[in-house]
């Protein structure tokens, strides 16, 4: 990155030559491909200085396509000199294997992340997360969660580092900080009296029926949150069934489709504020599972909306994986959430959802 200073009101001068000559060297007439600049004002002891941050080549270097003026010559790459503040063309072939070396680690970088993208992860990085997992203890309030209908979602980078939270204390406040709240529900549940700490993540319980609940966050930026099916309670002390909003058929098992639409939102919400904070580069995966859905059946579980059939699943379980970029995370999380539940959905051979009414309810979920 290049980086020129000058304040504001001065008449031209070398350095502003020399920044002009920049400007002309990376305009769009001049440049191939077009250069990233940035013009901020920063006053400084009652003086206005305008920066110029001139970005460095994402992956290709920027070769002058035309002659121009300051001698600027078709088919030059420039550089910044190493003996003053100017710029120059490459002047050997020293700099030039330096220029095409780091050209070829970045479009490798480029390469690396688009093969993560379409899914072609390394076992080896794949191991180290589940070994991680390995260590987790299975606590009552697991087997609890796993003798039930529920959910499992897991969000990891595709790349391992031990610590991309500098420590336990860090993994405990980002939670705390940045838990989904939705509708007095919240994803996961972060109180400070329930957060516990082992040697490589926090966790957290919640066992008030027909919430069971058990997640936990690595410093490696690893997260899995297991979650027993609140529709297993309807019908007890817990969810009772009121004759007036919902009577469950006989022997019929459900899935709410209003609270799966909250959950998927919910995690893609809280992946999209981990991305923010750059815990899922390069890129992310993001798993969300069903067990136990095998001959269950989608239902508002309220007099109004209905369905307009009988929409059940015929598998035991569904699993459902994305390779997302932290860009779109951050972005674009409800757009992503509202995909993966429709297709969901589709495993329940309910094909044509109203997606324009569902999207209505997903961003009605994260505004109460």
């Amino acid at each position: 990155m290049t980086i020129a200073i000058f304040p504001l009101g001065f008449k031209p001068s070398t350095s502003i030559h020399l920044c002009k000559t920049s400007f002309r060297l990376i305009s769009v007439s001049n440049a191939d491909p077009y250069v990233e600049t940035t013009l901020v004002k920063h006053t400084f002891d009652g003086k206005t200085f305008c920066i110029i941050r001139v970005s460095e080549f994402a992956d290709l270097p920027v070769v002058c396509k035309k002659d121009g003026l300051e001698k600027l010559r078709r088919g030059a790459v420039y550089t910044r000199s190493r003996r003053m503040p100017e710029t120059v063309e490459v002047p050997s072939q020293v700099e030039m294997r330096e220029t095409l070396d780091l050209a070829v680690e970045k479009r490798s970088r480029a390469f690396a992340r688009q093969v993560e993208r379409m899914g072609f992860v390394r076992s080896v990085q794949k191991n180290e997360f589940a070994d991680q997992l390995k260590k987790l203890p299975e606590t009552e309030i697991l087997k609890r969660i796993w003798s039930m209908g529920r959910w499992r979602v897991w969000i990891r980078p595709t790349v391992f580092e031990k610590a991309r939270f500098q420590s336990l204390t860090e993994c405990r406040l980002f939670t705390l900080r940045n838990a989904v709240n939705s509708g007095g529900w919240q994803y996961p549940y972060a109180g400070a009296e329930v957060i516990t700490e082992s040697d490589e993540s926090i966790g957290g319980d919640v066992d008030f029926a027909p919430f069971l609940e058990r997640w936990n966050l690595f410093r490696s930026g690893q997260f899995v949150w297991n979650f027993a099916f609140a529709e297993e309670f309807l019908g007890t002390e817990s969810w009772p069934a009121h004759p007036q909003i919902f009577v469950p058929g006989e022997g019929k098992r459900y899935l709410h489709v209003l609270r799966t639409l909250k959950i998927v939102i919910c995690v893609y919400e809280f992946a999209g504020r981990m991305a923010f904070r750059q815990l899922l580069d390069p890129s992310a995966l993001i798993s969300i599972e069903l067990h136990g859905v095998d001959g269950r059946e989608l239902s508002y579980m309220s007099p109004q909306p209905r369905l307009d059939g009988k929409y059940w699943c015929r598998k035991e379980s569904i699993q459902i994986e994305r390779s997302v970029s932290p860009e779109e995370l951050t972005t674009k999380p409800r757009e992503l959430a509202l995909d993966v539940t429709l297709e969901m959905f589709r495993e329940f051979n309910w094909l044509d959802p109203p997606k324009s009414l569902l999207a209505e309810e997903q961003t009605r979920a994260l505004n109460t």
